[in-house]
């Protein structure tokens, strides 16, 4: 007997604040083991099954956490074991969570796949102007700036917004640091520059778009920087970000 085909999984936050659902793809009849682990965890935490392909709703999570996930099938037949699936992120949330938290939470999980990859080795969210000194190498900080700006006339927002809503547009930075001695056998400004590239990547990728809400991003800035400690240098990409909210939602301009 043969290893049941490695499954796919795709993973989404439901806006009750403790669950999410994955949808896995994998062989009929087979179970399918779903784990999770807390993003910077050292372990791996066996969540629900389910038989066959199809949707799979894990609860008990923690309102504005990040988690990872995957998903192993088990053949019904001898019991051995698929690949486990790529890895699915998510953030849970809330129903009430603020539009401009939810985009600032979208940009997070949008470009978290690229610590696996080994672009980055940590991703923070920043508060304010200067709350951090020291960078580690590959560190990026994402930041939701000053100022937001609607666009009623629909002028800028292209084929958006939809019947009821309103485009706003919102800039956030993503700061990028590199700390590469000069013994390095890459000069710092190609590592750095590789490392933007992947970022804006995963950020502009239009057949992927954002949800919940949905919006779009334009780069506007890639500025070179040093940071305060003076030990990293780094670069600061500013994104215009493009989304849309009901009118009258209680939440959308918070």
């Amino acid at each position: 007997m043969s290893a049941p085909t490695t499954p796919t999984l795709s993973v989404a936050a439901n806006d009750d604040g403790v669950s999410v659902t994955a949808t896995i793809g994998s062989d009929a009849g087979v179970t399918n083991q779903l784990y999770y682990q807390l993003d910077g965890a050292a372990g791996w935490t066996a969540g629900g099954t389910c038989t066959g392909p199809g949707p799979l709703v894990q609860s008990g999570l923690t309102t504005g956490l990040r988690y990872w996930f995957i998903v192993v099938s088990v053949s019904a037949i001898d019991g051995s074991n698929s690949l486990p699936s790529s890895l699915g992120f998510a953030i849970v949330r809330a129903a009430n969570t603020a539009v401009l938290e939810q985009v600032v939470q979208s940009v997070i999980a949008r470009i978290s796949p690229l610590i696996t990859a080994g672009t980055l080795s940590l991703l923070t969210r920043q508060l304010r102007y200067g709350a951090q000194q020291t960078r580690q190498d590959k560190q990026a900080d994402v930041m939701l700036m000053d100022g937001v700006t609607y666009d009623p006339l629909n002028a800028d927002s292209k084929s958006w917004p939809t019947e009821g809503f309103i485009a706003w547009h919102r800039r956030i930075a993503i700061y990028f640091w590199r700390r590469v001695s000069e013994s390095a056998p890459t000069p710092i400004d190609m590592s750095l520059s590789d490392g933007v590239a992947q970022i804006i990547g995963e950020m502009t990728d239009l057949t992927r778009p954002f949800t919940n809400p949905v919006f779009y991003v334009d780069v506007e800035e890639d500025i070179p920087i040093t940071s305060p400690d003076k030990s990293c240098d780094g670069r600061m990409l500013v994104f215009d970000i493009k989304f849309e909210h009901r009118q009258g939602d209680a939440y959308s301009q918070t």
